[in-house]
């Protein structure tokens, strides 16, 4: 188990040096623009245009339905993803990835309190806000109407800041939650669903900001829920991405961190069992698959192609048994 720092608030400190580390709590300043940033990292306006990217994720599940979406600003373009997986059916609803024009989205540079993300406009809405120790989701896109409560309390966020392990001069804040109580109403087609009412439903969030790599590449698992005495659990783990930073585990009130861990996964079968381990045996999780999602996009200058199954996760986490445990995996190539 590491003992936290309290995180920073802000990304850069007074000399424009990123603030790399792992931290405890919510970093309230991600902005990137100092003009004391030193070296490499002084990136030019066009440069940090082309490079800076933001997303607001979220999941959500309980035990009929699962649904999620994304806010992604990359600078020269705008993209929300949203899906809704019928756990029931076991067959996804809906999956909708529309890519609109730039400066559409608005994402802020503080993750932890007022409006977060906006997006107004070709009939899509995506509005996410923090206030009192809820947070609050109203998107509407294409078929997928919903609006979502989640309690912040459960497990306390975690915000790494590194830095690229290749010569670009990359760094990047990322705020992981997991395990968290949701609550709401989702309405699909024809359909209509109610999150948290009567039962358990939980929900994962991802708020990232960075001048990332050109190339990009990882593997990736994330869930939360409760064990079987009812201690909050959480992980979210990630293969070679940065700097192995954001890979930890909550156990109640305690964080642990790891180094490296590694994803096993079949993209010929993507719909067998994916493994997550560590080296030192800690972590020895598998993923039973219920649902799959796939979307690729290549316009040659920029390009993205990922699987992302969603399931449940039972095996080893540091020293307890974890079973039945929702969440998902990623394994995702962009030229961004």
């Amino acid at each position: 188990m590491s003992c936290l720092l309290d995180a920073p608030s802000s990304l850069l400190d007074a000399r424009g040096r990123p603030r790399t580390g792992t931290y405890r709590g919510y970093g309230r300043d991600t902005d990137l623009t100092n003009d004391e940033v030193e070296g490499e990292r002084q990136a030019p306006a066009g440069h940090q245009l082309l490079r800076e990217k933001r997303w607001q994720r979220f999941t959500a599940a309980g035990p009929e339905v699962a649904c999620g979406g994304t806010l992604f600003d990359a600078g020269y373009a705008t993209t929300v993803f949203a899906w809704v997986f019928d756990r029931g059916a076991g067959r996804m609803l809906a999956d909708h990835a529309d890519i609109l024009p730039p400066f559409m989205a608005d994402i802020g540079d503080d993750p932890a309190s007022g409006t977060i993300a906006s997006l107004r406009g070709f009939e899509r809405t995506f509005d996410f806000s923090r206030e009192s120790g809820l947070a609050m989701l109203e998107m509407a896109v294409a078929s997928i109407d919903l609006e979502l409560n989640f309690e912040l309390e459960t497990l306390a966020p975690v915000t790494a800041i590194g830095t690229a392990r290749d010569e670009s001069g990359g760094l990047g804040m990322t705020q992981k939650e997991t395990g968290l109580p949701v609550r709401g109403r989702l309405d699909v087609e024809s359909r209509s669903f109610t999150l948290g009412a009567g039962s358990h439903a939980r929900d994962m969030l991802d708020d990232t900001h960075g001048l990332l790599p050109r190339e990009a590449q990882w593997t990736w698992g994330m869930a939360g829920g409760t064990l079987e005495d009812g201690t909050s659990v959480g992980f979210n783990l990630s293969e070679d991405w940065n700097e192995t930073r954001e890979n930890v585990v909550w156990l109640g009130d305690e964080i642990h961190t790891l180094d490296d861990v590694h994803v096993e996964c079949s993209s010929e079968r993507p719909g067998r069992p994916w493994h997550l381990y560590s080296e030192d045996g800690s972590i020895n999780l598998t993923l039973s698959v219920e649902g799959l999602r796939r979307h690729e996009t290549n316009f040659h200058v920029v390009a993205s192609q990922y699987l992302q199954p969603l399931g449940y996760w039972h095996g080893r986490l540091i020293d307890r048994e974890a079973h039945d445990l929702f969440g998902v995996a990623e394994d995702h190539e962009a030229r961004w």
